[in-house]
Parts: C-alpha cells; sequence; structure tokens
C-alpha cells in the first residue's frame, strides 16, 4: 500500500529514493524518513501500520524524546533511539547567536554533525544493520539530523549525488508556517528564544546547503570512502546494509 496519499499529520514523510550508477536503487517501501511522530493521530497511525512499518529509529535527544514521546503505542512498531547531538540545546542557541544567515548557520550545524557525531552516526549504521525494515529514520523536523543521515547513508549504499540532494531539497516545500509556530513554542518550551529572522533554518533545505556538505567531506577526507572508513563505518557494514536495502532497478 505504498502508494497511498500520505496524511497531512505526517509532517515531512516520505520514502527515501535514489539510483546508483551500477542500476540498483532503493527498494521501494524499505525506509522512510520524516519529523516527530509525537501527534501523527489516527490517519499517521493507520498509514504506518498500512505501510508495515516494523522499526522507528529515532535521532532526537532524550530531552525532546521525553516532550514528544512518539504516537506508535499498540502499533507493533519497534522504538530504536540513538540521539545524534548530545547537547541540542546549545548547539541551536549557539547557531542562532553566532549567524544571521540561515544558510551559514545551516552549513554550520551539519558540519558539526558530521564531524562532532560520529559515534552516533557509527551507532545509527550498525543499528540499521540489525533492525527490520521498513525503517522511518526520525528527528524533530525530519530535516537535519533525519537529512544528513539519509544523506551519508546515500552515499554509503552508492546513490548518485544528484538523487540525495534532491531528497534533502524536499523538506521545504514540506514545512509549512503552522508548523514553524509549533517548533518555536517547542524551543520556548525549553528556555529558548528564537528571534524571528533565524525561524527560517526550520525549513530551509537547498540543495546548496547539502552540496557543500558533501564537498567540505570530500576535501577533508579525500572521498566520502575514507570518511566513512575514519568514524568508523565499515566496509562489512556498508555491503550489509546494501543487500537490505538495494535491488536491481528492474525489479518489480
Amino acid at each position: 500500500m505504498t502508494d497511498q496519499a500520505i496524511p497531512r499529520e505526517l509532517v515531512n514523510f516520505r520514502a527515501v529514493t535514489g539510483v546508483t550508477a551500477d542500476g540498483q536503487r532503493l527498494r521501494p517501501g524499505s525506509l522512510y524518513r520524516s519529523a516527530g511522530l509525537d501527534q501523527i493521530g489516527a490517519p499517521g497511525r493507520l498509514h504506518l501500520h498500512d505501510l508495515g512499518v516494523y522499526t522507528v529509529l529515532d535521532l532526537r535527544t532524550a530531552e525532546e524524546m521525553s516532550l514528544r514521546a512518539n504516537d506508535l503505542a499498540g502499533l507493533g512498531i519497534a522504538e530504536v533511539r540513538v540521539p545524534l547531538v548530545v547537547d541540542l540545546d546549545g548547539n541551536a542557541t549557539k547557531a542562532v547567536r553566532e549567524s544571521t544567515d540561515p544558510l551559514l548557520t545551516l552549513e554550520w550545524f551539519y558540519e558539526d554533525i558530521v564531524e562532532n557525531a560520529a559515534d552516533g552516526l557509527r551507532e545509527v549504521f550498525d543499528t540499521l544493520t540489525r533492525v527490520e525494515s521498513p525503517v522511518v529514520l526520525v528527528c524533530t523536523a525530519g530535516k537535519d539530523r533525519t537529512g544528513v543521515v539519509v544523506a551519508l547513508l546515500q552515499l554509503a549504499l552508492g546513490i548518485q549525488l544528484n538523487d540525495v540532494i534532491a531528497g534533502y531539497a524536499e523538506s521545504e516545500a514540506q514545512l509549512n508556517s503552522d508548523w514553524i509556530a509549533t517548533v518555536v513554542e517547542r524551543f520556548e518550551s525549553l528556555g529558548m528564544t528564537i528571534p524571528p529572522e533565524a525561524t527560517g533554518i526550520f525549513t530551509m533545505s537547498p540543495p546548496s546547503v547539502m552540496l557543500r556538505l558533501v564537498e567540505t567531506i570530500t576535501d577533508r577526507y579525500g572521498s566520502m570512502a575514507q570518511y566513512f572508513e575514519h568514524i568508523g563505518i565499515s566496509h562489512r557494514v556498508q555491503t550489509i546494509l546494501r543487500g537490505e536495502f538495494l535491488e536491481d532497478h528492474e525489479a518489480s
């Protein structure tokens, strides 16, 4: 039932797609991405059930999860928690204070993830070799932490860069003004004030930012393969993931 319309309660929810240079593709119905699943209501719960989702891999911090628990009770979905950014409050505050340009803020945040969250990234990749699919990767917006993880996973699978960037860029059209107001309220509940000029970081997903991140990694480490080796994501893990998430493009 993967051709169903996605209910509006599932914010920024979509399948992860893409093809490799050698004619493989991400297996349809195996991997999805989303904003937090805390307010999905009956329509969202039914959609997850109909998709046969088996695992939700949550990248949010423990505090975020405690404030906005995913609404998955009774669905038989395994919830795995791998907080990707330990000090989200500090990171967000620093980003807002040190950059008035949302593009620069996103670039800083994404570089911070790939450089300083290696343990979390490695755990995410290792976890994906063990859990049952379909898998949904989530964070608060489904854009930044999820966006970086999905992009790195796609690149490790050999998905072409154009597909990686296009998939990331879709978030901007998915996140509306009502959602921004909800996120600002959440930050305020944590004692943080987000100035109006900085709210763009909650919806923006320009292709240039993801391209810049990939260029930064390859410039610094020589290649994506060397980056993965540097942070401890082994060839064995990547091979297992290719077997789990890729199929021949002609497969039905």
